[in-house]
């Protein structure tokens, strides 16, 4: 659940920071129009040649009217969604069909206007480029004003299979009923995550609402893959500990046997050097195991507190947990051993 839990966090952080910078680089557009420094044509032929280059874009007043320099237009009810724009605030709305469409005010000829780039539900998975649990997780965004969907990251073969899940009979609903309409209810920041099975096959759903966006997230993967990687770091931990144990003992069974062969005069003195020995090889083994393990995990901790990278943040604090249990393992080791 804590994994499930970083990875809401994880692709909450990519959308929301997507949606900012989309909305940052339009505001300097347009603010760029509003001191003389371009035309709209130009900053509309500019727009579209971006990487971001969205399917629409343009300039239209609060009736829908292009300002000089913009040629296209977009339906008048989402007009009427941008009421914020035209008082001066960004706004991002959603309708099934017609794609993501993000606006920022713009001031042409003492006017306000509405600087809009409009992206087709086609293009949403590249313009994220969210990748969930590598590819094998489903994750769709939600508009709570319009109450519409689309996919952002389709999952395994391309949305393939997840595709054909969704058609299954029964499946909709099922799912609605599980996490849909719990997740509405939740409060801005909130997370859902709950075990689904459905024919047979068990899956890890999941909900929740942006903080600064009137969006919501959903998603949904196969429980294996949410464990798979637990699952091989901690055989790859058991399989390094059962090493460490054997070759303790047979350190251990070899100095027994040394002081056994010894002469019986002699026996007392070998005890206590063996014994001092041993005391002396778990200090060592203490320290030489113990050092480089805390070295990572706090190396991990400075990469917690200082990158930004979702994706680093993720993997860093999966090693803190590893890192921790393989140091708790070796502690009971060394525990044993005295």
């Amino acid at each position: 659940k804590n994994n499930v839990s970083r990875h809401i966090g994880t692709i909450s952080y990519s959308i929301e920071h997507e949606f900012e910078q989309e909305l940052h680089e339009m505001r300097i557009g347009a603010l760029m129009v509003e001191n003389g420094q371009v035309s709209v044509e130009n900053l509309i032929n500019v727009s579209n040649a971006f990487e971001r280059g969205s399917d629409y874009t343009g300039v239209v007043n609060k009736d829908g009217i292009p300002a000089p320099g913009s040629h296209n237009t977009i339906p008048e009810h989402e007009i009427n969604e941008l009421n914020a724009v035209f008082e001066g605030k960004s706004e991002i709305i959603y309708h099934k069909g017609q794609g993501l469409v993000f606006a920022v005010p713009m001031v042409v000829n003492g006017e306000v206007h509405a600087f809009y780039q409009q992206h087709s539900d086609r293009d949403l998975p590249d313009l994220f480029g969210i990748k969930s649990y590598d590819g094998e997780g489903r994750v769709t965004l939600g508009s709570n004003r319009s109450r519409e969907w689309t996919e952002i990251s389709l999952g395994t073969d391309n949305g393939e299979y997840y595709n054909k899940l969704y058609n299954t009979p029964g499946f909709i609903n099922a799912y609605a009923d599980a996490i849909v309409w719990d997740t509405l209810k939740l409060e801005s920041g909130d997370r859902l995550i709950k075990q689904f099975v459905f024919n047979d096959e068990t899956y890890i759903i999941y909900g929740a609402r942006l903080q600064k966006f009137d969006f919501t997230i959903f998603g949904m993967v196969k429980r294996d893959a949410v464990s798979a990687g637990i699952d091989y770091i901690h055989t790859v931990m058991l399989g390094v500990m059962i090493m460490m144990m054997i070759v303790i003992i047979m350190f251990g069974r070899s100095t027994i046997k040394s002081v056994e062969n010894k002469e019986l005069q002699q026996e007392k003195l070998m005890a206590l050097q063996a014994s001092q020995t041993k005391s002396e090889f778990l200090l060592n083994m203490s320290h030489e195991i113990r050092t480089p393990i805390n070295a990572i995990l706090g190396m991990d901790e400075m990469i917690l507190r200082e990158s930004k990278e979702p994706n680093t943040l993720e993997y860093a604090e999966n090693l803190r947990h590893a890192g921790n249990s393989l140091l708790g393992i070796i502690n009971d080791i060394l525990d044993f051993s005295k």
